[in-house]
């Protein structure tokens, strides 16, 4: 990560606090800045989280605090982001789970994405891949797909989401 992005992105939270905050004689921020991250501590959202929010409170003179707000698909996190007071204390991380797939995967979302969020910037793209056990006798995709469908119901496969970002791995039934 390059620290002019670092730069950007404290500008960017700065200008939004900037826009979004009643008008005071006190400077922006003059309290916590709360950086709602919508999975569990230890993951790659976390520690990105953790990693800018060091920067960035170094920048803006004032602690980023890290709140970890897992569950429901990325939606209790999103919502906390959605609906929190529009005064520039409160960002958050959101991804292609809480702003895209979630409409289309739940009949009750807590918030309309296109109208609660602002964007102010990417941080980082996670790259995954598919695994198979090495008994498995595929190397490529193209061989995966035509032994999946070769034996329907044959290949078990693991996923770390419901929906999102998919890490998945298929094996032979060890049972």
């Amino acid at each position: 990560m390059k620290f002019s992005f670092l730069l950007r992105l404290a500008g960017a939270a700065l200008a939004a606090g900037t826009v979004l905050a009643p008008a005071h004689a006190q400077s922006y921020p003059n309290q916590p800045v709360r950086w709602v991250v919508p999975y569990p501590a230890g993951g790659g959202t976390d520690v990105v989280a953790r990693m800018l929010g060091q920067s960035m409170g170094q920048a803006l003179g004032q602690s980023m605090l890290i709140d970890n707000k897992p569950g429901a698909g990325t939606m209790i996190g999103g919502d906390l982001v959605a609906k929190a007071k529009a005064d520039g204390y409160t960002v958050g991380t959101v991804d292609t789970s809480t702003v895209a797939l979630a409409p289309h995967l739940y009949a009750k979302v807590p918030y309309k994405a296109e109208q609660d969020f602002a964007f102010i910037g990417g941080t980082t793209r996670f790259p995954f891949v598919l695994v198979v056990n090495p008994d498995v006798p595929a190397r490529t995709l193209q061989e995966l797909l035509a032994l999946a469908r070769k034996t329907p119901g044959g290949l078990k496969y693991s996923a770390r989401a419901v929906q999102g970002r998919r890490a998945g791995a298929a094996g032979t039934d060890r049972r």
